[in-house]
């Protein structure tokens, strides 16, 4: 176990990273390779994709829980009574330099995906996984996977696209 976790823990925290985007990383990235030990008698291993597939498919699960609990926060937030003296952080935005503007932009593009369109991303671009090993995780044939990455790029090209055109860039 101890190899499997040397061998694959930065690409699932790179992953949950990217997907969280938040704090907590180092947490959801040791929940994910808890549940793999816990089921370690169970989970079936891809030949050629190895683990890292069924990994990819824990986080991004933890990951969409984490998000769930944010928005109730958020809500419960937005119901008491806004702090006094606290700055809006849209307004820093205009002060970042043009690598963070531009990596905001891509960020907010992916978010405007639909969930399909950004796992079939993440797991193939950002994962680093051939659309056949991400296709278990996806539940879909490797075709399909293969198309819909073809069609979420464009989605996500032209959503950022949209939005620099938007942002005046």
């Amino acid at each position: 176990f101890e190899v499997l976790y040397d061998r694959h823990v930065d690409r699932v925290a790179g992953f949950v990273a990217r997907r969280w985007g938040g704090p907590d990383v180092e947490d959801i990235t040791a929940e994910v390779f808890l549940q793999a030990w816990r089921q370690r008698e169970r989970i079936v291993v891809d030949s050629e994709a190895g683990l890292l597939p069924w990994l990819f498919g824990v986080a991004r699960n933890l990951v969409r829980e984490a998000h769930r609990g944010t928005g109730r926060r958020a809500r419960l937030v937005d119901k008491l009574d806004p702090p006094t003296g606290v700055e809006d952080h849209a307004v820093g935005v205009a002060d970042r330099d043009e690598h963070e503007f531009r990596v905001a932009l891509a960020r907010t593009a992916l978010e405007s995906l639909s969930e399909e369109d950004r796992a079939v991303l993440e797991m193939c671009l950002l994962g680093e996984l051939t659309p056949t090993q991400a296709s278990p995780v996806l539940g879909q044939a490797p075709s399909t996977v293969r198309s819909r990455l073809t069609r979420a790029r464009r989605r996500l090209a032209s959503a950022y696209r949209q939005l620099d055109a938007g942002a005046g860039g």
